[in-house]
């Protein structure tokens, strides 16, 4: 008779959603109106003026990615008084045309669960009498990760969190939420470009509802989102196996 060892991955824990994000797009008033939003959480309105007049507008978008000015939509009245929408054949083409919809009667936009590639700025132009911005808003996306989704107990993971746009005056932390378990924690944390990591070494189950990642302005958090992952530990399990002479 012999003995074999097989090891599946079980769950240490309870298994928990991997990024569980509880706050919904947050705006902020400043020259240009900052709203940052979780990727694929929530929707986001792009309110135009109470009073923008008979048009035409319209609303361009310039992404954080670098690509080149795209027109979006142009509004103006019809014979009865509602507002008619012409979307750009470009933006046809764009996935952020199968997310973005225009509120009923109105000149605003609404974004259903936005994803990061879609931040950037956005601004509603009067082209007639005169050319004139009658709103402008910048949108931040936030994308957090992690790797590997699944670790197990005693090895390393590294936690991202990326910003859309990292200006003078945005910063990215991540934060235990247990005070007490920072000084057992063994953690290193550095900033590349737009981008935050974490790296938590030898991961318990505590670890996956420990981080939190936060994103300030002017020093106040305006947004952040709970980095909750499942952890697995290795169990081996005894297969006997009878040996048979012949």
């Amino acid at each position: 008779m012999s003995l074999r060892f097989s090891c599946s991955k079980l769950p240490a824990g309870s298994m928990f959603s991997f990024f569980v994000f509880l706050l919904p797009p947050v705006f902020t008033q400043s020259n240009t109106n900052h709203i940052y939003f979780l990727d694929k959480r929530g929707d986001i309105s792009l309110k135009g003026p109470d009073n923008p007049g008979d048009g035409p507008v319209v609303w361009k978008w310039k992404p954080h990615s670098g690509q080149e000015i795209q027109q979006l939509v142009t509004f103006r009245r019809d014979r009865s008084g509602w507002w008619s929408a012409k979307w750009s054949r470009q933006f046809k083409t764009s996935e952020l045309f199968q997310r973005i919809i225009k509120d009923r009667n109105t000149i605003d936009l609404r974004i259903h669960y936005p994803r990061i590639q879609f931040a950037g700025l956005f601004t509603l132009t009067q082209t007639q009498p005169k050319n004139e911005i009658l709103k402008r808003y910048e949108i931040f996306g936030i994308k957090a990760e992690a790797s590997p989704q699944q670790p197990v107990v005693g090895s390393d993971i590294t936690l991202s969190c990326t910003i859309s746009r990292l200006s003078d005056t945005v910063s990215l932390h991540w934060k235990q939420r247990d005070s007490s378990q920072q000084n057992r924690r063994k953690t290193d944390g550095i900033r590349l470009n737009n981008t935050a990591y974490l790296i938590v070494k030898h991961v318990t189950v505590e670890d996956g509802k420990l981080y939190d990642c936060e994103v300030k302005e002017n020093g106040s958090i305006v947004i952040k989102g709970n980095a909750d992952f499942p952890v697995f530990q290795c169990k081996c399990n005894f297969l006997t196996v009878d040996i048979q002479s012949y």
